[in-house]
């Protein structure tokens, strides 16, 4: 049996995937009646994924996005979600998962979400072990990645279209995440 790792995960740029992956891992365990709807998708995806890649190709992105799609739609859940606080963390990842008008600071979206920071904090703590920061600086840098490789705008179009004040912090920004500029980025 393979497993999905989650670096592999974390790479998907796609929102409707990054959604199905937050909503299917809110349960323990997932039952199904019959496993004939997911059984020929599950083996399909099985091929596409060659072992030891560091990437999921294209091909396995939209074959994994059927498959959850399939699952979320047939399966029944067996056990509460993990959390309470899915709640609020599923209300965070919808908003930042729109891709329009990001903005950089939990403040701005504990406000949306008529919450504090810290509550929002507290809620991406417990559903996913991680702060809302990093839940957020992920979002943000998926969505310059996936404007660099899919739109033609210029890396300060990028920059201003995420909420950077000056090109050149977005710049460094992608930098201390990547460990590549921008411009490399979108060669490579």
């Amino acid at each position: 049996m393979r497993i999905i790792r989650k670096e592999l995960v974390d790479q998907v740029k796609d929102g409707q995937l990054r959604s199905l992956f937050a909503a299917i891992s809110k349960h323990t365990c997932l039952c199904f009646e019959n496993v004939r709807a997911i059984t020929p998708l599950w083996e399909v995806l099985l091929d596409a994924l060659p072992p030891g890649r560091d990437t999921l190709p294209e091909v396995a992105l939209w074959l994994l996005k059927a498959l959850l799609g399939v699952l979320m739609e047939k399966a029944k859940p067996f056990i509460r979600p993990l959390t309470d606080s899915g709640g609020l963390y599923e209300q965070f990842l919808r908003r930042l998962d729109e891709g329009t008008n990001l903005k950089r600071t939990v403040q701005h979206y504990a406000g949306i979400l008529h919450t504090t920071p810290q509550n929002l904090n507290n809620a991406c703590r417990k559903a996913a072990d991680r702060s809302a920061t990093d839940v957020l600086e992920e979002a943000v840098l998926g969505e310059a990645q996936r404007l660099l490789l899919y739109t033609p705008c210029t890396v300060a179009e990028i920059a201003f279209a995420l909420d950077f004040k000056d090109p050149s912090h977005f710049v460094k920004y992608f930098k201390r995440l990547t460990g590549q500029t921008p411009h490399a980025f979108r060669k490579g």
